[in-house]
């Protein structure tokens, strides 16, 4: 909330009198104070710190391999690894399925400590004497597992997101801005079908953790995972020769996401829901021009595409305009 906006309310509770004026005289005197606060910039330096330590350990180790030894080295993380998880089951409140935080806010990111150091400390295993054979799942199942275990039990949201992306990686799925722009994302049709599995599982722990409790404000990023998920598992798909299967698929899996986001008021959601639901319209219909072979009636339609591109982007704005102004129902 801006300034503006800040001053509009107050004016508003005086003219209702549900405040008196010397207390508006206060809020007013407050506002003017210009006080904001630290906490997402401080979270985000520790954030980095971490990133820092963990990757100085890698360079550390890299540099001096020859020198330490693998056993040393894995010792060490080993020693690390436990250090993170006594100080931090040490400080953590009792375990609950609702939202719990520490005391101090420093230990989250020890946790998250723990937990980076836990992967490496795996691959490291695994690389160097194959610990797990030739079966590179179990080596990204192991430290999801541990990280799944870690977020709920320290009620971490950094952790569960490493866990969910350990959980992606493991099902053999990569990925990244160029395997997007070349279009090549997927190796099999089994690992299209197993990441539009893995949304609809994503998706439906969401709804029931939601619904029963279950650290429920973990919800939002399970919808999250799985809307990226399944969009780009989707519009990948959409080229083949079974996108019709695909059209309908996301056409109901959008339209349910959507109706969650009004639910649970989420902008992002609703955003990101419009977003691939209308890529994956214009493939469909781009797919559907193709098949029936109406390019040249098209062609004499070339003229108005820019108007619908201007109108769809207008509806969008509206869309999420009224969305706001309602606070999530449409």
């Amino acid at each position: 909330m801006n300034d503006k906006q800040q001053k509009q309310a107050s004016e508003f509770l005086v003219a209702r009198g549900l405040i008196s004026d010397d207390q508006y005289r206060q809020i007013e005197a407050y506002q003017k104070l210009e006080i904001f606060s630290l906490h997402t910039e401080l979270r985000l330096l520790i954030y980095f710190a971490v990133s820092l330590f963990c990757g100085g350990i890698g360079l550390l180790i890299a540099n001096n391999i020859d020198t330490i030894g693998h056993s040393v080295v894995l010792s060490i993380l080993c020693l690390c690894i436990l250090a993170c998880y006594y100080f931090s089951y040490k400080n953590a409140p009792k375990f609950s399925w609702n939202k719990t935080d520490f005391e101090n806010a420093v230990f989250e990111y020890v946790v998250l400590t723990a937990v980076i150091l836990s992967g490496i400390f795996i691959g490291y295993l695994q690389f160097q004497f194959s610990a797990f054979g030739q079966n590179y799942s179990v080596a990204t199942l192991l430290p999801t597992v541990v990280a799944f275990a870690t977020a709920y039990y320290f009620d971490n949201k950094n952790v569960l997101s490493i866990a969910i992306t350990g959980l992606i990686a493991t099902i053999g799925l990569s990925i990244n801005p160029r395997n997007i722009l070349e279009g090549d994302i997927f190796a099999s049709e089994f690992l299209s079908v197993s990441g539009v599995v893995l949304a609809i599982i994503l998706l439906g722990w969401g709804i029931y953790s939601d619904k029963k409790s279950l650290k429920s404000h973990f919800s939002p990023l399970y919808f999250q995972f799985s809307l990226h998920l399944m969009g780009i598992v989707g519009i990948a798909n959409m080229t083949e020769n079974y996108w019709p299967l695909y059209s309908i698929l996301l056409g109901i899996y959008f339209y349910y996401v959507i109706r969650i986001s009004m639910q649970t008021r989420s902008l992002f959601l609703f955003i990101f829901s419009i977003f691939y639901s209308y890529i994956v319209l214009a493939i469909a219909l781009y797919q559907l021009a193709d098949t029936l072979n109406v390019w040249r009636f098209l062609e004499q339609l070339s003229i108005v595409l820019p108007i619908l591109f201007a109108a769809s982007i207008y509806l969008f704005v509206v869309l999420i305009q009224k969305f706001r102004r309602n606070d999530g129902s449409i």
